[in-house]
């Protein structure tokens, strides 16, 4: 079977594209709303910490899932079990 990253939409694209400084990633976003293989990039992108645009999204935007992620697991306390509302 083939790795999934060899099926990505951005293989067809100019690498630059998802390293931009200072401009928006359209054409990468463009790239990443159609790719077959967005999941597993998804998982990718977000175990390794990188630059650039990498499976429709910023650094800043995966850093932000990251957030998420490690606050719905109680993992933002220290791994100790968050506190109830009262």
């Amino acid at each position: 079977m083939t790795d999934w990253r060899q099926r990505g939409a951005c293989l067809s694209l100019n690498p630059d594209v998802f390293f931009s400084e200072g401009r928006p990633f359209r054409e990468a976003k463009e790239a990443c709303a159609s790719c077959q293989v967005l999941i597993p990039c998804t998982f990718d992108a977000l175990r390794v910490s990188g630059v650039g645009y990498q499976a429709g999204m910023s650094g800043v935007e995966r850093d932000r899932v990251r957030r998420w992620d490690r606050q719905q697991r109680g993992l933002e306390t220290g791994g100790r079990p968050r506190k109830a509302a009262s």
